[in-house]
């Protein structure tokens, strides 16, 4: 495997393990139906920052050397899946009704 491939493969996994984080602080949320699909989990982005602190300083960087690393990481992640206030999927199902 190459040094690129190798560095976006690190890079989804620190992606991955972030988007976790923010399920577990609430921040984001999976539909149960639609795998792979996130929606607002009705916490704010600080219970994921809030997470992320006390996990990193606890040992568990998610390969980052700077906790404010970690915190674009989880803001970055947090923006990209939080936009609907529920999973469109379901919506549109809901709507079409």
């Amino acid at each position: 495997m190459g040094i690129g491939k190798r560095m976006q493969q690190e890079d989804d996994e620190r992606r991955h393990a972030v988007l976790q984080l923010c399920i577990e602080a609430g921040s984001v949320s999976e539909c149960e139906y639609h795998s792979g699909t996130y929606f607002d989990g009705g916490e704010s982005v600080q219970a994921a920052y809030d997470l992320a602190k006390k996990q990193f300083f606890a040992g568990e960087t998610y390969g980052f050397e700077k906790v404010g690393d970690l915190l674009a990481l989880v803001k970055d992640v947090y923006d990209d899946n939080s936009g609907a206030e529920e999973c469109p999927a379901c919506g549109r199902i809901r709507d079409s009704d």
